[in-house]
């Protein structure tokens, strides 16, 4: 979609995706700019908000961006996961 497309479309994503007892609500929807906003917000069963993502992307940017935050956010699970047993 290019630049003119994207910002005569309404389209607005809402999505909501529910893993274990966490619900997602993820919200994108083109700005003036050009650009897509975009938000995460995830919360556990009482609806305590746990984790919020908020950005604004290029829509060119999407494929590098979802790269990056692949990569990073693999190696911080990584470095965040308790250490395995030490081998018998």
């Amino acid at each position: 979609m290019n630049d003119t497309a994207l910002q005569s479309s309404p389209i607005t994503l809402d999505r909501r995706v529910v893993l274990g007892d966490t619900d997602y609500q993820v919200t994108a929807f083109p700005t003036d700019d050009h650009r897509i906003d975009l938000c995460i917000v995830s919360t556990d069963p009482d609806g305590r908000v746990i984790s919020e993502l908020s950005a604004g992307l290029c829509p060119a940017d999407l494929p590098n961006v979802t790269d990056v935050l692949t990569s990073t956010l693999a190696g911080l699970i990584a470095m965040t996961q308790p250490p395995p047993p030490p081998p018998h």
